[in-house]
């Protein structure tokens, strides 16, 4: 079990509800991401939500994208966020949960991607842009990695028949 397992099996026998978070990974900038996280771990947070700048960010909504955005001009790219979750993981037990676009994985190499989330103990992915039937290719990655990363589905009410 990874700690986002461990989280939601302990929640669940205490019949509780998770508490979970999202932020944009680099505002206000790095370190203050970073210290960010910590903080919302003292407070009580179950799991994060880090969501990864991306160019393009139509899945999300005005308060996401402009955050991207925001977020991208002072910098912030994947492998900066790598280190600061390695960083974070010194002293965090947070579950970490990426949410991100797929491109950024392309362009990251998927293999590489796969092992570097491994390494730096992210614990799960969110890509709303990749449909299910186009995952064999991370899902072969994850699998065949070590302490990878769950990777998270996401469910609209036209899912029905993609459930399973």
């Amino acid at each position: 079990m990874n700690r986002i397992e461990k989280k939601l099996q302990t929640l669940q026998e205490k019949n509780e509800k998770a508490f979970i978070t999202y932020i944009t990974a680099g505002l206000p900038d790095m370190e203050h991401c970073a210290k960010l996280i910590r903080a919302q771990e003292e407070a009580g947070l179950d799991i994060l939500e880090l969501g990864i700048p991306f160019s393009d960010p139509a899945a999300d909504g005005p308060v996401i994208q402009d955050a991207s955005y925001r977020s991208i001009c002072k910098g912030t790219n994947v492998k900066g966020v790598f280190t600061a979750v390695e960083e974070v993981r010194k002293d965090c037990e947070v579950p970490i949960v990426f949410m991100m676009y797929y491109n950024t994985i392309l362009y990251y190499g998927v293999e590489a991607f796969a092992k570097k989330c491994a390494e730096t103990g992210v614990d799960g992915l969110i890509i709303p842009d990749l449909p299910k039937e186009e995952q064999f290719e991370l899902a072969e990655a994850l699998e065949h990695t070590e302490n990878a990363p769950i990777l998270i589905q996401l469910v609209a009410p036209v899912s029905a028949d993609r459930i399973p």
